[in-house]
């Protein structure tokens, strides 16, 4: 398990990835807007139509503009708004949590202190123990073997 601060530094990463995301999506997918007092366009070409022009320049232009992103419908694009909307925010919640879980202004510096003595009494607790168990498996392990050994004798 990763320590709190490597933790945070992940859902950041997320939570900035999933921003890029959202910008790129917007930036690529957004519908087109009619603007006031200019004409309606008709939609492009699909890939793969004959052009309509004679010219060279005109058919390059054609497709390059068929390797564009086509814009989505309003109702997808704005579903599709709300649910990275939603991954935003509790990505950004799990960030608020971890952050909520490390010491900062409400733990003094003794008390945190306090707690290290507490971990490192904690541990010299599970060291004796730890030691009492590794002389025990000794123990049984050399009964074993002269057990063992005794067994071997035997004619």
């Amino acid at each position: 398990m990763a320590d709190r601060l490597t933790q945070l530094q992940d859902a950041v990463d997320n939570l900035l990835d999933l921003m890029i995301d959202s910008i790129n999506y917007n930036q690529d997918k957004h519908p087109h807007a009619p603007i006031t007092g200019q004409p309606v366009l008709e939609a492009p070409a699909p890939p793969g139509a004959a052009p309509k022009t004679n010219g060279d320049a005109d058919a390059k232009k054609e497709a390059g503009d068929a390797d564009a992103p086509k814009p989505e419908t309003p109702e997808a694009f704005e579903a599709m708004q709300r649910e990275m909307a939603k991954k935003i925010v509790l990505q950004e919640q799990q960030a608020e949590i971890i952050t909520n879980s490390l010491p900062g202004l409400g733990s003094s510096e003794a008390k945190q202190m306090r707690r290290l003595a507490e971990l490192k009494i904690e541990l010299e607790d599970v060291q004796r123990e730890r030691d009492e168990a590794e002389k025990g498996r000794e123990f049984v392990l050399s009964m074993l073997t002269e057990a063992l050994v005794g067994i071997k004798r035997v004619p």
